[in-house]
């Protein structure tokens, strides 16, 4: 890359792109499609062969450029059988756009460096303020029946959504950022970026907001996370909290096992949630065992979940009628790659995640601690819910595996 052929604008453009970006994740998604939008131009300019092949020396890269294959030959096998196959093909564009942005963040970052006034600052206090003021407005709007900042009805009366329309979309977002804040308040180095107080609060806020959803899967990926962050710093509250997370996990699964309800954060487990939720990860699994190796097309179980589920007689389970019509995607990352993609999706995405894992959990520099418990969280939580398939949790995952590959390369550059 020769700096000094690329235009000034360029860095503009990718200023802008990263600016919509950071209000994209909870104010509007519409902001990440412009953000998407003004990245091509510096796509254009900075992607050569030689930062292309620095992209590829780490193993989640490649895992991702096979997810992004399998994906799309799993569309491609389906495409008669599937409505919209087209639809379905322009959402990988999350994951393609995810490997092209790494030699731009990296440019940007450099450039960025050599200012005056550098303005990541800037934009970490756009992502901390817009974050923080869609869940006070959730908040508001949880406890009014008013939305402040959509001028909308609330999402809920009965759970915090911030600014989303889709409960889930904030709750297991939220979550994932409140286990980077609280993994960077645990790691914390000074820097020109923040401080630990505005961190705190930035915490404290949307933790609030992430309590007051009322997510029981979110919440569980938060606290599964949690001990990862003490993991390099703190190995004595590592050990204690691997212990209590262990003995919480036990009680959990001895409460749903023997069918203990318990009024406390909507654990009741004989409700008709659970039993619709289990009905179509069931579905989910019998769809895998109808197409083991393609699936039945990337993001294109919920379409075939109904046929499926009447097929092998899954409705049939002593609830209503309700939840025995009940359909939708399988409400689980790893079933929902396995019913769409088949065992090549699936051993690219477990691939994907683990190789990814494997690189935070070298645990070099401060980017890597803080994004390990993001990433834990995703994995775990995504045993509840299919955030895998949501566009705006989807674009967060995407926009940190970015950051985590940008770093690395910046950290071998420096070496060299």
């Amino acid at each position: 890359m020769k700096d000094k052929a690329i235009p000034s604008y360029v860095l503009n453009f990718l200023f802008f792109s990263i600016l919509f970006s950071a209000l994209g994740f909870y104010v509007s998604v519409s902001f990440i499609g412009l953000g998407h939008l003004l990245l091509l131009i510096p796509i254009v300019y900075l992607i050569d062969k030689k930062e292309l092949k620095k992209t590829f020396e780490y193993a989640p890269s490649k895992f991702l450029l096979a997810f992004i294959l399998a994906a799309a030959l799993s569309i491609i096998l389906n495409w008669n059988s599937i409505g919209q196959p087209l639809k379905l093909l322009f959402k990988i564009k999350y994951f393609i756009i995810s490997l092209l942005a790494i030699p731009c963040y990296s440019y940007f970052y450099k450039q960025d460096e050599s200012r005056n006034k550098p303005r990541l600052p800037l934009l970490l206090k756009i992502l901390f303020i817009s974050t923080t003021l869609a869940t006070c407005s959730g908040i508001i709007g949880l406890y009014s029946g008013f939305n402040p900042l959509k001028f909308t009805k609330a999402c809920s009366m009965e759970r915090n959504c911030g600014m989303s329309g889709m409960l889930m979309t904030y709750s297991y977002s939220i979550s994932i950022f409140c286990s980077i804040i609280f993994g960077w308040i645990i790691n914390f180095k000074s820097n020109k970026y923040t401080t630990r107080k505005n961190l705190i609060i930035v915490f404290v806020i949307n933790f609030v907001g992430l309590y007051l959803s009322y997510s029981r899967g979110a919440m569980l990926g938060f606290l599964a996370a949690l001990p990862f962050s003490f993991f390099w710093k703190y190995k004595y509250l590592f050990k204690s909290a691997i212990v209590f997370s262990t003995i919480f996990t036990a009680a959990l699964a001895y409460i749903f096992i023997n069918k203990i309800d318990i009024d406390f954060y909507r654990l009741h487990t004989n409700s008709h949630n659970e039993k619709s939720r289990l009905m179509i990860m069931n579905t989910a699994y019998h769809a895998f065992k109808e197409k083991p190796i393609f699936g039945f097309g990337y993001r294109n179980f919920e379409n075939v979940a109904g046929s499926i589920k009447y097929k092998y007689g899954l409705h049939n389970i002593k609830a209503p009628r309700s939840v025995k019509k009940f359909t939708g995607h399988a409400h689980n990352n790893y079933l929902e790659v396995l019913s769409g993609m088949g065992t090549l999706g699936f051993i690219a995405f477990t691939g994907f995640i683990l190789g990814w894992l494997a690189l935070c959990f070298t645990g070099k520099n401060t980017i890597l601690k803080i994004i390990l418990p993001g990433l834990l969280n995703f994995s775990v939580s995504g045993l509840f819910q299919s955030t895998l398939i949501d566009g705006e949790i989807t674009f967060l995952i995407m926009v940190l595996f970015s950051i985590t590959i940008t770093n690395q390369i910046r950290s071998q550059d420096s070496k060299a």
